[in-house]
């Protein structure tokens, strides 16, 4: 009986079957697809890692496949990125502006460390010190320091300076000499850059303006500010001042009233308009204007009434004479020496004083003359 054949054993295969290799089996997707897709797998990093992944796939790991991955990765990077503004263009129909294309690498722009409030605390603390120390005295042989604190109260506002000594300053034949210190210590409102500074009030007449609140004037060309300020004492000391202050154009008062504040500046502008004529002693030079007084007669004085006459406040007379080192309490000084002072320090309320001056000592003259 004949065995049936699909029982039979089955039988070796030949030499030749056995050794010839089995062929890779062929890939069931078209190659382009099989090539994105690698390009979107992130993990494929390296060159080895798409070769094998070709091979897996059942491609070749050739080198023109690896750089046609790494190609369609870009590709996918440039839609990826631009997908927003596709997105607008389809929205609106409207072509969108490219963006600017940096070659060189740029550095990112950092904010500066600190808080936003310490940064502005630190803003204010840096503009006001930047203005008082050009206003007032500062930096003694042995060593200074600068304090700014902020308060909402009104009645901590002020400017303090401390004294104290330094003995370790000198060496050599000078070793144990006292050196002064001075420290100062300022109280500010926490909107001073915006009551004070943003308004051009900071530097008024010489004084450092520490704090100032508008108030009605009942006059629209004269501002009127509730304030306080400081002005140059003797020495390194610094005196506080609470008041109010008028301004109109460039000239301000300072005084204990709003009324003596805008009664100070009406009169400084009357003043000021009578003789604001061209080439009059307000529109010359500083050189022009001591050279052309300094002709005058060797016995003329200048007084604080001078100046109180021509218009100008009494702080801003008692700063002056700190700033050039003049005793008010000697209540006059030769003309010489103002012009003398004024070349160190010019102020329009100095030139106003010497007008006055010279103008009440010619009609004394006068009146000396008529009485002979």
């Amino acid at each position: 009986m004949p065995l049936d054949p699909t029982l039979t054993t089955p039988t070796t295969p030949t030499t030749q079957e056995a050794t010839t290799p089995t062929k890779p089996q062929k890939p069931t997707k078209p190659v382009d697809a099989i090539l994105h897709s690698l390009a979107a797998n992130r993990e494929l990093a390296t060159k080895k890692a798409v070769r094998e992944a070709l091979r897996e796939a059942g491609l070749p790991g050739r080198p023109a496949y690896i750089d046609q991955v790494f190609a369609y990765r870009a590709e996918h990077n440039r839609h990826r990125w631009t997908r927003t503004t596709r997105r607008a263009v389809a929205h609106t129909g409207k072509e969108c502006p490219a963006c600017p294309q940096t070659s060189a690498p740029t550095k990112p722009v950092l904010l500066p460390s600190g808080t936003p409030q310490q940064r502005i605390n630190a803003r204010r603390r840096a503009t006001l010190k930047a203005v008082a120390v050009n206003l007032l005295r500062y930096g003694a042989a042995g060593g200074s320091s600068f304090r700014v604190g902020f308060s909402d109260d009104p009645t901590k506002i002020g400017y303090l300076v401390e004294m104290e000594s330094n003995w370790d300053t000198y060496k050599g034949a000078y070793k144990g000499w006292r050196a002064n210190e001075d420290h100062h210590t300022v109280t500010i409102p926490y909107q001073w850059l915006t009551r004070v500074y943003r308004r051009d009030l900071e530097d008024l007449s010489g004084l450092l303006t520490l704090d100032a609140i508008p108030v009605s004037s009942g006059c629209p060309d004269i501002e009127l500010y509730k304030a306080v300020w400081a002005r140059q004492g003797r020495g390194y000391q610094v005196i506080t001042e609470r008041g109010f202050i008028a301004r109109c154009g460039d000239y301000d008062f300072h005084a204990d009233t709003a009324e003596g504040a805008l009664k100070g500046i009406r009169r400084k502008m009357t003043a000021a308009g009578e003789r604001a004529k061209p080439r009059s002693p307000l529109a010359i030079t500083d050189e022009e204007f001591i050279k052309r007084f300094s002709r005058r007669d060797k016995e003329c004085n200048v007084s604080l009434d001078d100046a109180r006459e021509s218009g100008s406040c009494e702080s801003g007379i008692l700063q002056w004479c700190e700033a050039v080192g003049i005793d008010p309490a000697r209540g006059s000084i030769p003309l010489h020496e103002a012009l003398e002072a004024f070349s160190r320090e010019p102020q329009t309320e100095v030139r106003l004083a010497v007008i006055q001056a010279a103008r009440r000592y010619r009609r004394e003259q006068r009146l000396a003359g008529q009485a002979q």
